[in-house]
């Protein structure tokens, strides 16, 4: 067994793991890994560095800066070892907090027995877009006994119409990804909102909704962070619609809602 050279690295690994509300099973699926792997960052048995650190951080939801001074901070010559080592920190200030804080500055009171959802601009449902950015707006939503972090991104495009529309809220859930359940995924700076399928050969595709002049493509590189488990629609006048989407449900190509 290789020895665990980097253990006080690996204690701050394994304790935000479980602070954040997280399994080392669901941290490897975010990071398409095998267990093995995280267990062995954990245990300081591998060093969590390069790409990889980048990719644990935003597993994390956390910014990458911050993952990386805790690291730093926590190697035995530091006199924040002792400190950091218990990581006693709360999950997701914004799910817990009376107020949040958004992009600008702008502080929004949530409502009791609401959680907040941040919105990250837009993820186009035709070619594959944008990266995470500062949350640049709210949606409140009835809070949900679950220990998934849930945040939402504005479609743009067509590929995933009639039932995702320019302008509506994807809300997703960073839990582990089925087929034939809508994700979001990202790859090299880029991200997509599309349906995960089996292809012929077993591996894996991303498929639009909308067959009309939209083509799926290979998931291979692509990271799925997130399933779809809302939409929020703002009809005239500012009325506002949520469709909630049970863990069960499924999409296939073409399909299409009764509104």
């Amino acid at each position: 067994m290789a020895e665990a050279k980097w253990s006080a690295e690996g204690t701050v690994v394994a304790g935000l793991i479980e602070r954040k509300g997280f399994t080392r099973i669901e941290i490897a699926s975010r990071l398409r890994v095998s267990p093995d792997v995280v267990d062995n960052l954990c245990s300081g048995r591998t060093k969590l560095k390069g790409q990889r650190l980048k990719e644990m951080a935003f597993a994390l939801d956390m910014p990458e800066g911050q993952l990386r001074s805790m690291l730093m901070a926590s190697t035995p010559y530091s006199a924040e070892a002792p400190r950091l080592a218990t990581i006693n920190e709360p999950r997701a200030t914004y799910q817990h907090d009376k107020t949040v804080t958004i992009r600008g500055g702008k502080i929004i009171i949530v409502p009791n027995g609401k959680r907040a959802i941040p919105i990250y601009g837009s993820v186009t449902a035709g070619q594959p877009g944008r990266t995470f950015s500062d949350a640049e707006d709210v949606e409140f939503m009835t809070d949900w006994p679950s220990p998934f972090e849930r945040w939402g991104r504005n479609v743009t495009g067509s590929s995933m119409e009639p039932e995702f529309r320019e302008r509506d809220i994807a809300v997703f859930e960073n839990r582990r990804a089925e087929k034939n359940q809508a994700v979001y995924a990202v790859r090299d700076g880029e991200d997509t909102f599309k349906i995960l399928r089996e292809g012929k050969t077993g591996e894996g595709m991303l498929w639009p909704l909308n067959l009309d002049g939209h083509e799926p493509f290979s998931a291979e590189g692509w990271q799925i962070l997130g399933v779809l488990t809302a939409r929020i629609r703002y009809g005239a006048g500012g009325l506002r619609d949520q469709r909630d989407y049970p863990l069960n449900f499924t999409f296939r190509p073409g399909w299409k809602s009764d509104d």
